[in-house]
């Protein structure tokens, strides 16, 4: 019985989550905050589609890492420090459906859910513990990948701090929706909180 509260309890947080995206993105400014529009892409375009042809990760300048010799390493330092810099995201063959978009988001939405759900419930957490623990999580994964691509990738300070935004409020959201799961549970001793 504990384990089918516990999967329900992610299943409603993953979908809290999912339905906090959609919010940020189409009703909030969180989910663009930061992008902007490529100038001039009928001069780019052309171009990178004649030119890259798998989808993939781009950095801009390129390293030629694989080159180890003194000359290259030199080469690679002063492109870096005169720039310019950036990264580019690029599929040659386009998006997938939205459909199929949104299913894989709803899909990653509910799994983080589940594993905030076993962690909340081996804490014996409430509404309130499931909250800042939910928070803290989201801020922790922000941490670790978001911040990180601030400083190594230079993306977007306004980006990556709607990203904090966007990581943190999910994740106590979504701690705070299991978290009014398992409270509601049958225990030998009441919730932390």
């Amino acid at each position: 019985m504990q384990g089918r509260k516990v999967i329900t309890a992610g299943a409603l947080g993953g979908m809290a989550m999912f339905v906090w995206g959609a919010v940020a993105h189409m009703a909030l400014p969180l989910g663009e905050m930061g992008m902007r529009d490529l100038p001039n892409e009928h001069m780019f375009i052309p171009a990178m589609k004649m030119s890259i042809k798998e989808r993939g990760w781009y950095r801009i300048p390129p390293m030629n890492l694989n080159d180890t010799s003194e000359a290259a390493q030199k080469a690679r330092e002063e492109k870096v420090k005169t720039g310019p810099l950036g990264v580019l995201i690029f599929d040659p063959d386009g998006m997938k459906p939205m459909w199929m978009l949104l299913m894989g988001e709803f899909l990653s939405n509910v799994l983080a859910g589940l594993l905030l759900a076993a962690v909340l419930s081996g804490l014996n957490a409430g509404k309130a513990t499931g909250f800042l623990v939910g928070a803290g999580m989201g801020l922790f994964g922000w941490l670790a990948i978001s911040a990180s691509y601030w400083n190594w990738y230079r993306f977007p300070t306004v980006f990556t701090m709607s990203e904090m935004m966007q990581q943190l409020i999910g994740g106590a959201l979504t701690g705070l929706a299991i978290g009014w799961v398992l409270s509601r549970r049958k225990l030998d001793k009441p919730p932390l909180f």
